[in-house]
């Protein structure tokens, strides 16, 4: 009998599948573009209504400093010089619309901050006469001076504070020009994309909570390191700048002395002088761009070493990537600044990202959290609070997403990814660390065998201990004498001496500081809404209302994995054990002795908690009957509400117009 096989062929996609697949391409291609352009037709139409005052009447007329009023000031050909006492110089004009006021100047003192008062007589909407007052702070690099006034005015005056004798004002003038702002562009053109974003893209990829809190993070937060000015505008920045340019991801870094002083605590960065106006934050980048140029001939090499102490260090990583990154490219020292900006955001966006995948519920209450303005701001500045929060809320989800299965057997990476995302965070802030110990609550029937159960809990133990022994008892057992100088005349061993002898006195006075700030450190400006060294975010209110909404309303996932009384009850023990040590180290190292009212503890250490905290109040039995697709469009659109307005006050206006 002969048998005989046929080799079956493989099918051929037809021509009209075919047809059909480039036929949904060229659509794709088509929706796109028709979107795309509006989006930039929008952004250009924007831009140009805010340049309609400068369109109707264009001007940059010179005030001549020979003609204008002086008092403790003399001339000195055709500039005016300062005496030691207070002096003004006061120019008058026509009335008239003024965009702008400018001057410059040069100083003998360079270790003084040219720091100006600016009275403008004014006429408001009814033409009623007023006096506005403007205090006008230079940094140290710039000699000149512009002031954005866009009122009609006849008369300003510069007055002079004490110290700067020898300052001489060398010409002045006011102007209504017509200037394009790429910032303001690009700030309407990522609004009007983000809007597109939501209400057009049609891919299940785009619709997930994670995928838009990692769109909307990235735009957003390009918006912000693109309009910030190159100067400390968060939280220490200039002491998280240093470390993350310093780090030994190369052998050696190379510091100017102008570079040395700009990452150092010094008169540069203090009282944070920034630029205040689109032609200043311009001559401080130019300015930087020469005198801390990393390629300079000036430029001292500084060895870079690894050793145990950069453990701490881990969280600069990006940052210092990308300064590295720039650095190759060989670009100009403020765009390297900016690029190890946005590679902290780009970390945080990805590591989120991958938490909020992870998350079994309150997905929505997490991406609005992580996209509220002081994470973001966080995130586009140089800091470490950024990955702390990102790697808390990582590990976080990985162990709810074991805890919450009650049926699914341990999975050991997952526990893994637990402590090491926790302990990694806590790196530096060891504080954090009690979080680790939520991981003995997962109960004996969820470890596959008693080999993994004692060694999942070894980890937990061990890294709480290794933590605690590392960075917290060394300031018990042997604490410096002096705490952080910025908090006035501290001294962590009295104070500790202090606490020890009176603790229950000690008690009184943290739960007092704790009790009075907490409304204010988890739902008000202190903790979502505030930005550094710039202003609060105008939005608080709304914050407060969208946070107290999502709580109620996030129940997605909650109908049969939410935590019980024992799982909440031990997450709020180590929420105030936490919290407890955030305010003792604060009144250890920044209070001065004896004092009732603890300095220094600020909203942005509650941070990595707020998700924690909050989801313990998912309502278990509420459900919404909202929409899924309107519930999400309706939470960010919020979101992009909030956060724009945020970016346009705070920082579009002051340092880009």
């Amino acid at each position: 009998m002969n048998l005989s096989v046929t080799k079956s062929k493989k099918p051929k996609k037809s021509a009209g599948l075919t047809d059909h697949m480039h036929g949904d391409r060229k659509r794709s291609l088509l929706r796109i573009i028709l979107i795309v352009i509006p989006v930039l037709f929008l952004a250009f139409l924007s831009e140009l209504a805010f340049q309609i005052p400068a369109l109707r009447d264009s001007y940059n007329t010179p005030l001549p400093v020979t003609s204008a009023s002086r008092k403790g000031c003399e001339l000195d050909g055709d500039s005016i010089v300062c005496g030691a006492e207070k002096s003004s110089v006061t120019f008058r004009f026509d009335k008239q619309y003024v965009g702008k006021f400018y001057f410059s100047f040069e100083r003998e003192a360079a270790d003084k901050l040219a720091d100006f008062h600016i009275s403008v007589h004014s006429y408001n909407v009814f033409g009623t006469a007023e006096i506005v007052e403007y205090t006008d702070r230079n940094p140290n690099l710039i000699h000149a001076s512009t002031i954005n006034l866009h009122k009609e005015a006849d008369e300003i005056t510069i007055r002079v504070p004490e110290g700067l004798d020898g300052l001489k004002i060398t010409n002045a003038g006011i102007k209504n020009e017509f200037q394009f702002s790429k910032e303001r562009f690009f700030f309407f053109l990522a609004l009007y994309a983000l809007i597109a974003f939501l209400f057009f893209s049609r891919s299940a990829w785009a619709k997930k909570i994670e995928s838009r809190f990692l769109v909307f993070t990235l735009v957003i937060g390009t918006v912000f390191v693109s309009v910030l000015p190159v100067s400390k505008v968060g939280w220490d920045e200039e002491i998280h700048f240093n470390r993350a340019y310093t780090l030994p991801i190369t052998r050696t870094a190379k510091l100017t002395p102008t570079l040395h002083e700009y990452t150092a605590v010094s008169l540069t960065n203090w009282p944070y002088n920034l630029p205040q106006s689109k032609e200043e934050k311009i001559e401080l980048f130019g300015s930087l761009g020469t005198l801390a140029d990393y390629r300079s001939p000036e430029a001292i090499e500084i060895s870079n070493k690894p050793n145990l102490a950069n453990f701490y260090n881990l969280h600069y990583i990006p940052q210092a990537l990308g300064i590295k990154a720039g650095q190759l490219l060989h670009l100009n020292f403020g765009y390297v600044y900016m690029l190890g900006r946005w590679c902290n955001l780009l970390a945080y966006a990805v590591i989120m990202y991958f938490a909020i995948k992870k998350l079994p519920i309150g997905k929505r209450l997490m991406a609005a959290i992580g996209l509220m303005p002081t994470p973001i701001f966080l995130a586009s500045t140089y800091s470490y609070d950024a990955m702390i929060i990102a790697g808390i809320t990582f590990g976080f989800a990985y162990l709810l997403a074991e805890l919450l299965d009650r049926k699914k057997p341990l999975e050991t990476k997952n526990f893994i990814f637990f402590v090491v995302s926790i302990a990694v965070a806590s790196l530096a802030k060891a504080i954090y660390i009690p979080l680790v110990l939520m991981g003995l609550l997962i109960p004996k029937d969820k470890y596959k065998n008693k080999k993994q159960r004692t060694l999942c809990r070894l980890a937990v133990i061990g890294s709480v201990l290794l933590l605690i022994g590392t960075f917290i008892l060394p300031s018990f057992i042997a604490p410096p004498a002096t705490g952080d100088v910025r908090g006035g005349d501290t001294n962590r061993a009295a104070q500790l001496a202090l606490v020890l002898s009176q603790p229950i006195s000690y008690l009184g006075v943290w739960f007092k500081n704790f009790s009075s700030t907490i409304v204010s450190f988890t739902l008000g400006p202190d903790s979502l809404a505030f930005l550094g060294h710039l202003a609060t975010s105008p939005c608080v209110r709304l914050i407060t209302i969208l946070m107290i909404v999502l709580i109620l309303t996030d129940t997605a996932g909650l109908s049969n994995r939410h935590m019980n009384i024992k799982e909440k009850g031990v997450l709020t023990f180590l929420l105030l054990a936490i919290a407890g040590m955030i305010w003792s180290a604060l009144y250890l190292d920044f209070t001065e002795v004896g004092r009732t009212t603890i300095a220094g503890v600020q909203g942005r250490y509650y941070l990595p908690l707020l998700f924690p905290l909050f989801s313990m109040f998912l309502p278990m039995k509420l459900r919404t009957l909202w929409n899924e697709r309107k519930y999400d469009l309706a939470v960010f659109a919020v979101i992009a509400c909030i956060e724009f307005k945020t970016i346009y006050d705070c920082v579009l206006v002051p340092f880009n117009i």
